[in-house]
């Protein structure tokens, strides 16, 4: 007999000690539970990994195109470095000067290159590097883009002597003899001057920094600049989701503006990897993945619970309160959350490198996410915990809650008696919490789903509207002194046949032309909404603004009363409207309409926040079906018209020219030429290459454009390519990742449901014995846990199709677009999805059974 004092060297009992005898002792049906755990953390692991990464590759090749700077001032020599770092409106300042321009001989007509300097800390900032060679070191030096080597018709190697004729601004041309010392990394193709179209600010060509000017050459400054850090991380964010102007932007383009520079000339540098819907959709498709996880660890805990029902009542008895009893569990649960943190995030991690192409990870990313699921786990299980401890210690004992079901149920009187269908509904009135939480875990995954699909829509938007054109046809314009006339010269613009020649070269898909007319539009009066959207151009609408004078004048002579604004009447082929749908504001697209010349599209956002003042305007002026009043003006005489505004835009895809400023209108080609405004000439040409253009098939496709464009006066070539292929390999990474994503998470589901179906078998066990016990059959029971299990799965399709179906609809209704590729999507996905489920389920039932069958009657009874 052991003696009293032999309990004297027992440690005192803990938690943890307690947690992990329970774990020890009930470690079968804690694998259900694990599994959830273990995919929460993976889903919200593998969402902020992917996020993060995906920003952080993006920002990694946006920076390695255009570099490090996060704006530039173009023109900016009334803003000194200094200025600009005294009031705080910038943490770097540096100065590129753009000294003039080259030719070459050997091409006389073909369009020159930008040739410049820059000092230390613009060179830090912008940081070229060379693909060849190195960069200037001392005068006599020079350092070119293969662009611009082949534009002059240099095929010269790195070390050799090339000469050039230099044209310095503001002094006379002479020709100069440089040693080439590297080929630059593309740049220019990436930087550019947004108020001055055609231009190309970022010099082709470098020379060493502290080479003399040319005497007499007065070059264009341009300032290079590092802005402050946001005040606080969650300002940042918010306002990225809003989509606002950052507060730094903000403060310089109001600096900005009583210097008299335009917030046209500035050009901000910021990461376009995706834009935010895109973030959104993927941060709710994340949520939404871990909530199905958290439901399934709810489900898994409540079945567990129901087990250990007489335990808790136990633990009750003998003076555990209930919050010593809550920490017990979730003790329990933290302790298998540390046994499988690694192993998610690890999972979690290989597929954050597989969507995004690589792996950026912190220490406060992993903390995070650690934080967020042990607190998503922690919440969820106080559901089934709360409801569990509400029961007083005797009636847990008895288990009571059986009880006061069992007295609330009615048996309805059947024309046919079937016991299984009789006890089915017994157990689902019975069991009531159990089966809930699988049907809410089921319509949880239905959500997810149609998140994903809408992840796949908006990218597939995005993919559609950003760098698709390869290559664009662009030609140097002078501008007059008359911001209504329209002069454009005919040498300067493209013609249909050369949009024939192009769209007929090999590796082309297809070439697009625009045309652009200058209108002067009468508008009632000039409204804040007009004067502060920060275009310079409007000054003229402002007493003793620049151009008054001129602009009171032609209105004299025009014989108007109100106010006339210029604007550009673009035209784009039909097919392009399309795109055009999810900025549709107010109004509709009417393509027949737009094409007989009597309706146009008019950008008007509802209201923006001016760059001037920082202050809010919303529209005041224009709105669907009013009729505008326009006058053309040109060599051949002064024209009046009138059209009607078809509908209201926000804004325009990235691609090709179109409208860009406030009351800037959009028809198609056939619309121009019925308003009689067309010339047949077009002033930009975008071409789309063929999928699969290698950069060899670039380079020769360029070189055929070039011809192209030798033909007109001051054409050019932009290119694109680089940008298009990095958005073809970025969507198809998308697709992939989502395709992959999209097939882990079906099997995971149908895991979880899996484990939530087997914990439900292993929790009835007596109950099965005891069936057997009154004479059931295997096949009734069978039958019986089959209707269970198609309820469930029945309750869990309805109310996750609504769900799905709501935030489908919703989500077009919000952002007023009739597109449902999404919609059809999850659709198509729905059918496969079930199926799988379904017999993933199914099949999984069945072996469960037949396991619980196998055992004797007495053995299920007793627990055995």
């Amino acid at each position: 007999m052991r003696a009293h004092g032999d309990f004297a060297h027992l440690s005192r009992p803990s938690f943890t000690r307690m947690a992990l005898s329970g774990l020890r002792k009930n470690r079968r049906a804690y694998r259900t539970l694990a599994l959830g755990i273990f995919l929460s953390i993976f889903f919200v692991s593998a969402m902020f990994t992917s996020l993060y990464s995906l920003l952080r590759a993006s920002e990694a090749r946006y920076r390695e195109q255009t570099g490090a700077q996060d704006a530039i001032v173009y023109h900016a020599q009334a803003v000194s470095p200094a200025f600009l770092l005294e009031n705080g409106l910038a943490r770097q300042a540096g100065s590129l000067y753009v000294v003039g321009t080259l030719s070459s001989e050997s091409l006389p007509n073909a369009p020159g290159v930008a040739v410049g300097q820059m000092d230390e800390t613009a060179q830090a900032l912008l940081q070229p590097t060379c693909a060849q060679g190195r960069l200037p070191a001392r005068p006599g030096e020079i350092a070119m883009e293969a662009s611009a080597l082949k534009r002059l018709g240099l095929g010269a190697q790195t070390g050799a002597r090339v000469s050039l004729n230099f044209a310095p601004s503001g002094a006379q041309p002479f020709a100069a003899e440089y040693t080439l010392v590297g080929v630059l990394e593309e740049q220019s193709a990436f930087i550019h001057d947004g108020a001055t179209p055609g231009a190309s600010a970022y010099p082709g060509a470098l020379l060493f920094a502290a080479e003399p000017f040319p005497s007499g050459a007065v070059p264009d400054v341009h300032r290079v600049l590092s802005l402050p850090e946001p005040s606080s991380f969650l300002s940042a964010v918010r306002s990225a989701l809003r989509d606002e102007t950052p507060q730094a932007v903000q403060a310089l383009y109001e600096a900005l503006a009583r210097q008299g520079i335009s917030a046209a000339s500035v050009q901000i540098f910021s990461p376009r990897g995706a834009n935010s819907a895109i973030l959104l959709t993927v941060l709710a498709l994340g949520l939404s993945m871990a909530a199905c996880a958290w439901a399934g660890i709810a489900s898994a805990f409540s079945a567990l619970l129901g087990a250990r029902l007489n335990q808790v009542g136990m633990l009750r008895a003998l003076g555990a309160t209930r919050r010593q009893v809550r920490r017990l569990f979730s003790c329990e649960a933290l302790i298998l959350f540390a046994l499988c943190a690694p192993a998610a995030l690890a999972l979690s991690c290989a597929v954050a490198r597989l969507a995004a192409g690589t792996l950026y990870l912190s220490g406060a990313l992993i903390l995070a996410i650690l934080l967020l699921s042990a607190l998503g786990m922690l919440l969820f299980l106080q559901w089934p915990l709360r409801h569990a401890l509400r029961v007083s210690p005797m009636q847990a004992v008895r288990d009571a809650q059986l009880l006061r079901a069992h007295r609330h149920i009615r048996v309805k009187n059947c024309a046919r008696f079937r016991a299984p269908a009789l006890i089915t509904r017994r157990f689902l009135r019975l069991y009531a919490s159990r089966s809930a939480g699988v049907s809410l875990l089921l319509a949880l995954s239905l959500a997810s789903l149609a998140c994903g699909c809408l992840l796949m829509e908006e990218a597939i938007r995005w993919s559609a509207s950003n760098a698709r054109y390869a290559f664009f046809m662009d030609a140097r314009r002078a501008g007059g002194d008359d911001p209504f006339f329209d002069g454009a010269s005919p040498e300067s613009l493209y013609t249909a046949a050369d949009a024939l020649e192009i769209a007929a070269l090999p590796f082309v898909e297809r070439a697009d032309g625009v045309q652009r007319t200058v209108l002067g539009l009468e508008i009632p009066r000039a409204t804040d909404y007009l004067l502060h959207c920060g275009d310079w151009d409007f000054e003229y609408l402002r007493e003793g603004g620049s151009g008054r004078e001129n602009y009171l004048r032609r209105r004299e002579e025009l014989g108007i009363s109100g106010e006339l604004m210029d604007v550009s009447l673009y035209a784009w082929p039909e097919e392009n409207l399309r795109a055009l749908e999810e900025f549709v504001l107010a109004g509709v697209i009417d393509e027949n309409a737009l094409s007989a010349g009597e309706e146009v599209l008019l950008l008007a956002p509802e209201a923006y926040q001016s760059p001037m003042d920082g202050n809010t305007y919303a529209n005041d002026l224009f709105s669907a079906g009013s009729a505008l009043a326009y006058w053309h003006i040109s060599a051949q005489g002064n024209r009046q018209g009138g059209v009607r505004v078809g509908a209201l835009l926000s804004g325009v895809p990235d691609g090709l020219a179109g409208p860009g400023r406030m009351g800037d209108l959009l028809t198609t080609h056939a619309g121009l030429a019925a308003m009689g405004l067309s010339n047949g000439r077009y002033e930009e040409i975008g071409v789309l290459a063929e999928d699969g253009l290698t950069e060899e098939g670039e380079e020769i496709l360029q070189g055929a454009l070039e011809d192209v464009a030798l033909r007109v006066a001051g054409g050019y070539v932009d290119s694109r390519a680089a940008l298009a292929r990095e958005n073809r390999e970025a969507f198809s990474l998308l697709m992939a990742g989502a395709g992959a994503l999209l097939a882990l998470f079906t099997v995971l589901m149908a895991a979880m449901l899996n484990s939530a179906v087997s914990g439900r078998v292993r929790a009835d066990h007596r109950t099965i014995a005891m069936l057997r016990a009154v004479g059931a059959s295997p096949s009734a029971i069978r039958e019986i846990y089959a209707r269970q299990v198609c309820a469930v799965l029945r309750n869990g399709f309805l109310l996750g199709g609504v769900l799905a179906l709501a935030l489908l609809f919703g989500v077009h209704a919000y952002r007023k677009t009739s597109s449902s590729l999404a919609l059809r999507t999850f659709l198509l996905l729905l059918l496969p999805y079930a199926a799988i489920t379904i017999s993933a389920v199914a099949a999984n039932l069945r072996a469960r059974l037949r396991a619980a069958l196998r055992p004797s009657i007495a053995e299920g009874i007793r627990e055995l």
